[in-house]
Order: structure tokens, then C-alpha cells, then sequence
């Protein structure tokens, strides 16, 4: 799970930088005032106990303002990035696949056949024949497939989502 930064003091501090900034504005209960009021500080103090912390440098505010604003947006770029990257359809690792657990949902690509489809995970376990590792799926068509760890990567893959068709020639088998 991705942590969301927390974005309150930004908010009360922009409400408190437009409503009672260097320009002037309204007090809390809609009066004008403007920035040389000698009201100005007590507003800034009464913004600060509501949650502003940029009320205490009162000039400075607005440039370290922005400049955590700045910080923020850059973060929750960053943040978008890493969820769209979370997304986007990749072929999982063999350690992945291993670890999947029953109702798991995978997109099954057999090597040589033009058709991905979803399978839920029903169990693993060893195969008595040859003492390999399988997964055992429910495909998105009605078949159950068992599909083996040693032929991983060479005769079937998983992928995190469905890739289209340039993502799947891209992707190189092992």
C-alpha cells in the first residue's frame, strides 16, 4: 500500500494566506481587513490554533508556502507514478508466481497461442509425478490447467494485468 502524504496544513494554510495574507482579506467572521490591520496578528494566531502553521512567520509564510506546496505536488506525483507502475500489466517472476494463493487472479499466456486468459489460483502443491511444484487454475473459458514451475517462462507465463499485443511481443520469453 502507498502512503498519501498529509495535505491539511497546506489546505488551512492556503485558506489562511488567501483569506487574511499579505493582501488583505476577511476575518473569521467576514470582515475585511487589510494587511497593515493591527488585528493581522491576532487573526494569524486565532488561524494557527485552527490548524495553520504557516501563521507563525507571518511574512514568510506564503514563500514557505510554497515551496511545501511544491514539495507535495512533487510527491504526489511520484506517488501517482508508483500506482500507475502497480498496474500496469508486467510478466510476473517465477518467486511471484510461487507465492500467489487460492482466488489469485493471473492472465495465463501459453508460449506459441495468440490468447491471454484470466485464471484464478485453486492450489499449489507437488506433483507426484515428477516432484515439480504446480499451480492449479480455474481459467476465465471453464478449463482447469495445472501448470508447472519447471516449465515457467519457457512453455507459460503469468501477467500482473492483460497486456495488449506490442506488450506481449516486447515481453522476451526465458
Amino acid at each position: 500500500m502507498i502512503e498519501r502524504p498529509n495535505i491539511m496544513p497546506l489546505v488551512y494554510g492556503l485558506d489562511c494566506c488567501i483569506n487574511h495574507g499579505s493582501m488583505g482579506g476577511t476575518d473569521c467572521n467576514g470582515h475585511w481587513e487589510y494587511a497593515n490591520d493591527s488585528r493581522r496578528d491576532i487573526v494569524l494566531v486565532n488561524n494557527y490554533r485552527k490548524g495553520c502553521t504557516y501563521g507563525e512567520c507571518k511574512t514568510g509564510c506564503v514563500v514557505t508556502l510554497a515551496k511545501d506546496a511544491c514539495a507535495c505536488i512533487i510527491e504526489q506525483n511520484h506517488i501517482i507514478q508508483a500506482m500507475m507502475e502497480e498496474y500496469m500489466p508486467r510478466v510476473m517472476s517465477l518467486e511471484e508466481v510461487q507465492a500467489l494463493h487460492a482466488n489469485d487472479v493471473v492472465w495465463l499466456e501459453d508460449k506459441g497461442k495468440p490468447n491471454i486468459i484470466p485464471g484464478i489460483v485453486r492450489n499449489r502443491h507437488l506433483w507426484p509425478h515428477s516432484a515439480a511444484m504446480v499451480t492449479n487454475f480455474m481459467r476465465g473459458d471453464g478449463c482447469k490447467v495445472t501448470a508447472g514451475d519447471d516449465d515457467y517462462g519457457k512453455r507459460w507465463r503469468g501477467w500482473t494485468a492483460r497486456p495488449d499485443d506490442k506488450t506481449r511481443e516486447a515481453a522476451a520469453w526465458t
